[in-house]
């Protein structure tokens, strides 16, 4: 079984078997990732004969592919669900491949043409008890409210908002329903192409540059016309609108450290100057709560006291390398008056200026540090 090892590599999937007679399950080869054996064996016993079986979790995806009549092989991939990575896009390629892997798999191992078996899909919670399926009619109003508050949580960030709603739109094939009329298969593909657009509008409007958001909505409906079928419609809707969240939260993370990072840079080459947070965020096109926000993050410290932590350590330099006066000093670097800088001072190095002068051997003399 030399090519059904190559194959399980190269796609990232552990491969294991179950026989009827024994509860648990064994490795066909050496594993490349971890698996609850246990529940893997409970959840693949509800898998009927004759059907390729997908099996979902919240947070896991496994195939079931029958082998013989007592023997399955159970197919889980390696990856993080709900992470993808955007350049490969993750679960969005394994659904797309689901029975064609299964297929694959089935040949490989048994050494002849696999059947054409249909893909189903069985549902289970975080304990693996069997979550049992029913579609539900919903009214147009309904649908629409769902996929407003839906599209409004991903373009605002808002996690738990959004897989409350995706739970909704998740349980029932009605969008396909909608858009079908006589032709199924079509109209799936339609209403999942409707919901990528809504998609790339909502994460633009997030935040997400319009160039990188439709590089990825021109992908994904490439990968949806390609499909012959949609045996797992709903699915596909649940996992790319995680996508989309996902690749704005990443992208917003990573912007918020550039602005932080842009922000400290503006600070250490201003020192000179009288440094508010509110002419900041205006040079660097933020508001002032996203400035404070992103820094505090980056950096552990309130933007504020950074502020008075490098002009102090911009002071020490003065202090050990000119002849400045204190008075020269706080002008210089836009303390409000002198006094607020030997506070400020005091406070950040437990003593005063005078004093930190005279211990780095320099000899002049000023009252000390009088008011």
């Amino acid at each position: 079984m030399v090519g059904l090892e190559l194959f399980a590599k190269s796609i990232g999937i552990d491969i294991y078997q179950k026989f009827a007679d024994k509860e648990t399950l064994s490795s066909v080869f050496i594993e490349m990732g971890s698996a609850n054996k246990k529940s893997l064996s409970k959840m693949a016993g509800h898998a009927a004969e004759n059907v390729y079986t997908l099996v979902k979790q919240p947070r896991n995806y496994f195939l079931v592919v029958p082998i013989s009549q007592g023997e399955k092989l159970i197919l889980v991939p390696n990856f993080r669900v709900y992470h993808p990575p955007l350049q490969d896009f993750g679960i969005i390629n394994f659904l797309g491949q689901m029975s064609s892997i299964c297929q694959l798999v089935y040949t490989l191992y048994k050494n002849e043409d696999a059947p054409n078996w249909q893909l189903t899909v069985n549902r289970f919670d975080l304990e693996g008890e069997w979550i049992h399926f029913q579609q539900n009619k919903v009214s147009d109003q309904e649908l629409y409210n769902n996929e407003k508050n839906l599209l409004n949580a991903v373009k605002t960030l808002d996690r738990q908002t959004m897989v409350f709603e995706l739970s909704k739109l998740t349980h029932t094939q009605i969008i396909g329903e909608l858009f079908a009329e006589n032709n199924f298969v079509r109209g799936e593909k339609n209403a999942l192409i409707s919901m990528v657009v809504k998609l790339t509008q909502a994460v633009i409007d997030g935040g997400l540059p319009a160039q990188k958001a439709f590089n990825i909505e021109n992908l994904l409906i490439q990968k949806i016309e390609l499909k012959a079928a949609l045996p797992t419609f709903n699915i596909w809707i649940n996992e790319i609108t995680y996508f989309y969240f996902q690749t704005l939260a990443d992208y917003t993370k990573n912007q918020s450290l550039k602005l932080a990072e842009k922000c400290k840079k503006y600070i250490d080459t201003n020192l000179s100057e009288k440094l508010k947070i509110s002419d900041i965020s205006k040079v660097l096109y933020s508001s002032k709560q996203n400035l404070s926000l992103a820094f505090k993050q980056q950096y552990q410290i309130s933007l504020n006291q950074y502020i008075r932590i490098a002009k102090v350590e911009a002071a020490k330099i003065l202090l050990e390398k000119t002849e400045y006066s204190l008075d020269q000093i706080s002008d210089y670097l836009s303390f409000t008056d002198k006094s607020y800088f030997l506070r400020t001072f005091k406070k950040y190095t437990q003593q005063t200026p005078s004093v930190y002068r005279r211990e780095r051997g320099f000899l002049i003399v000023e009252n000390e540090d009088r008011k």
